[in-house]
């Protein structure tokens, strides 16, 4: 009896299977045209998405329903109507999709905080305590030991917003300094002229992805405050038209140069005017060539800057970069890296650079500060370093993990000067050193992190032998400013961090200590300065959008080119949104 039972639910079974079947092939649900063969089964989601939002029309024929539409209950089914209505929209091209949300189309985030910087005066006014010389800091005149000011950034951004291709940027800045009565404080800063309005960082309007053609639907363009970066950064106020492809990146842009602090253009020739281009190919977008060059040019001051690079993978593990930098048609520099991958946690980094004497040294402001009589009151003089001198530098690292959660980096280096003894102008930034550093992490039960840092550089200074000073005779003048200033470095350094988790809590705290070997021909003998300190942050977040963080430095010891204060600290509290 139990088999026939089996037996006679099998044979219902298939009894219902064909009813179903032959209801199915009834009801043609899926019919072709005749004379067309489908090209390929792939459909796009976007071209489902619009012929869905269509109004399917209330003439339909029997047995063509639209999957669209269908009454509660029933099965899915495609009829004439619907394969008409995508075939006229064209499945081989993109359609719009529906609009998108507004959280996607605006971002506004802002930070407010506040901060606290301080030095208490020591009473000291030179460098040992038996010179009796000069007045010390006198707090009621001309020295604030605590100043307290607020501070804040606002960045709002849209796109396709009022208008499809439409976009903005905005992030500004600004800090009120508390009042207070005297002139100078312990870490003086560029807001100390207390800035009356807010100092806007980029504010521009683009254009982006307005022509339909796919040959000019990837050209953009940007009006505005921007920044710019390539040969140097720099901020500038005027227009950028690019043209930006998975295989071809390309702009051209041209304005003024702007800066935060009020820059005055009016010691550059031409007015501060700026104007340049950009390319960068991608050979492995478009012949599937492991090569990327790239090119940049700029005119600025009456200086011409052209830079050129490329990036070669010769093979899945080492990545070869080259680069070369000159200026009004002189080479002023040149780079080779070499990146290579050992294993899975191991890699090693090679870096070379060479300079010439055409090469500049800060920045686009300083390629030629003002020298003459006429010229003095150029602040770009006061950022002059001496002529470039011909340098080559090397550097070296190489990092892996070790019993998978220990992290280690060695690295060491160092640059050759490459004046003669005829070059004048020689300076300690110019001579040649040699460095060596290695760091350690540790990560402890994932949400801790221990870690420790040496860094050591020593200076080859020339003229080491000192003269000895001659009491009531005016000391002479150095033979060469290579002879004067830090003659090695030696810093060291602790590290804890605590985080379980991304956007949770972060609690983390640093110390350091340096040791400084200064060099001077007017010393009978070198000095040596020591300088500590630490830095503790913590942060924490309050939902997915709010974040608070304080931080807090402190300078520990006597300073040695402040003998004035015991120590310096700065104290910051910031509130972060995100909308």
């Amino acid at each position: 009896m139990p088999q026939g039972r089996h037996v006679l639910r099998l044979l219902l079974t298939c009894v219902a299977l064909l009813w179903t079947s032959s209801f199915a092939a009834a009801d043609n649900r899926l019919k072709l045209p005749e004379g067309v063969s489908p090209r390929s089964l792939h459909m796009r989601a976007a071209a489902w998405r619009v012929a869905a939002s269509e109004t399917v029309p209330k003439e339909s024929k029997p047995g063509s329903e639209s999957i669209f539409n269908l009454p509660s209950g029933d099965s899915l089914s495609v009829g004439d109507g619907d394969l008409d209505r995508l075939i006229r929209h064209g499945l081989e091209h993109d359609v719009a999709a529906p609009p998108k949300p507004l959280s996607e189309r605006l971002t506004l985030r802002f930070n407010l905080g506040m901060g606290l910087d301080g030095g208490q005066p020591s009473g000291k006014n030179r460098l040992t305590d038996s010179d009796p010389e000069g007045p010390a800091l006198n707090e009621r005149q001309d020295y604030e030991r605590l100043r307290i000011y607020s501070f804040g950034d606002a960045v709002v951004g849209s796109r396709g917003l009022g208008m499809e291709g439409l976009n903005s940027y905005l992030a500004a800045h600004f800090r009120y300094n508390q009042p207070y009565s005297q002139h100078s404080s312990a870490i003086p800063s560029l807001y100390d002229r207390n800035f009356s309005q807010p100092v806007v960082r980029s504010g521009y309007v683009e254009v982006d992805e307005v022509f339909q053609h796919r040959l000019l639907k990837p050209v953009h363009v940007r009006a505005g405050r921007s920044f710019q970066y390539g040969i140097s950064a720099f901020q500038f106020d005027g227009l950028t038209v690019g043209y930006h492809t998975p295989a071809l990146r390309l702009s051209v842009f041209g304005g003024q140069r702007s800066s935060l602090v009020g820059l005055d253009n009016s010691h550059y020739r031409g007015g501060g005017e700026v104007i340049g281009s950009r390319v960068r190919a991608d050979l492995f977008e478009w012949k599937r060539w492991p090569l990327v060059i790239s090119a940049a040019a700029l005119r600025f001051d009456a200086h011409s800057h052209f830079r050129t690079g490329l990036a070669l993978r010769w093979n899945r593990d080492v990545l070869v970069g080259a680069q070369l930098r000159a200026l009004d048609g002189e080479v002023a520099r040149a780079s080779f890296s070499v990146a290579a991958r050992l294993s899975q946690v191991t890699t090693v980094n090679l870096q070379v650079h060479r300079r010439t004497s055409s090469d500049w040294s800060y920045g686009l402001s300083q390629v030629s500060p003002g020298s003459d009589d006429d010229t003095r009151s150029d602040p770009r003089r006061y950022l002059d370093l001496g002529p470039v001198l011909p340098r080559t530098h090397l550097r070296l690292r190489y990092g892996t993990v070790l019993l998978r959660n220990i992290d280690l980096l060695i690295r060491g280096g160092g640059a050759i000067d490459g004046h003669d003894e005829e070059t004048s102008g020689a300076s300690s930034s110019s001579s040649s050193y040699a460095e060596g550093g290695a760091a350690v992490e540790v990560h402890m039960r994932r949400a801790i992190r221990l870690g420790a840092a040496m860094t050591t550089r020593r200076y080859f200074l020339d003229g080491e032998k000192h003269e000895t000073p001659v009491p009531g005779t005016a000391d002479p003048l150095p033979k060469s400013m290579a002879a004067t200033g830090v003659a090695s470095f030696w810093e060291g350094g602790l590290s804890l961090v605590y985080s379980p988790g991304a956007r949770l809590f972060r609690g983390s705290a640093e110390f350091y200590g340096r040791r400084y070997g200064y060099l001077s021909e007017y010393l009978t003998q070198n000095i040596t300065a020591f300088r500590s300190g630490g830095r503790f942050s913590i942060e924490g977040w309050v939902g997915k959008r709010i974040r608070m963080k304080a931080e807090y430095d402190v300078t520990l010891g006597p300073l040695l080119m402040a003998p004035e204060l015991r120590g310096l600290k700065t104290l910051r509290v910031l509130l972060e949104g995100t909308f």
